[in-house]
Parts: C-alpha cells; sequence; structure tokens
C-alpha cells in the first residue's frame, strides 16, 4: 500500500520506516519531484514506477504540472509518452 505524508509518497509502516520513497516539493501549481528511493530489499519489482504513477495520479488529479529533477523520473518523462500531459517542461 501506498502512503501519502509530508510530500513523500512511500511504501512502510510509517514514514519514518519507509522502505521505498518517492519525496517532491510544491511550488504554487507545479510538483518537483526531488528523489526516489526503493531499499535494496524491493528492488527489481516495480516499485518506483508505482510510487511514480501515484504521484502523477495525485498531480492529475489536484492539476499540477511536474518538475523531474531525480533521474529516475527524468528517464521515465523522456521515454513514456503517458506522462507528457504533466511534465512541466
Amino acid at each position: 500500500m501506498i502512503n501519502h505524508e509530508k510530500n513523500f509518497f512511500y511504501i512502510g509502516e510509517s514514514i519514518e520506516n519507509k522502505k521505498a520513497f518517492i519525496e517532491y516539493a510544491l511550488k504554487d501549481s507545479t510538483m518537483i519531484i526531488e528523489s526516489t528511493e526503493v531499499d535494496k530489499s524491493l528492488q527489481g519489482q516495480g516499485i518506483a514506477k508505482t510510487l511514480l504513477d501515484e504521484a502523477v495520479a495525485y498531480a492529475r488529479a489536484n492539476q499540477l504540472k511536474i518538475i523531474p529533477k531525480c533521474s529516475y523520473v527524468k528517464h521515465k518523462f523522456e521515454n513514456d509518452d503517458s506522462y507528457q500531459d504533466v511534465w512541466a517542461k
């Protein structure tokens, strides 16, 4: 289950004990995705993409554009057309 709290989308029992997360900042109508991290025990399971999709769904629901500062998110945006509508180029 993905949780959303304090500018994090995360997987874990609590924000203090998160195993995977996307961290973002909000500025006006823009979501700036700063970083994506997945614990080694969860890697290779598509967790980062699941977190990204949750962040994108949140952006769409709140009419936000996304600036991908994180290299993972930037790579996904550059190579997947399904994110074009939220990408603040």
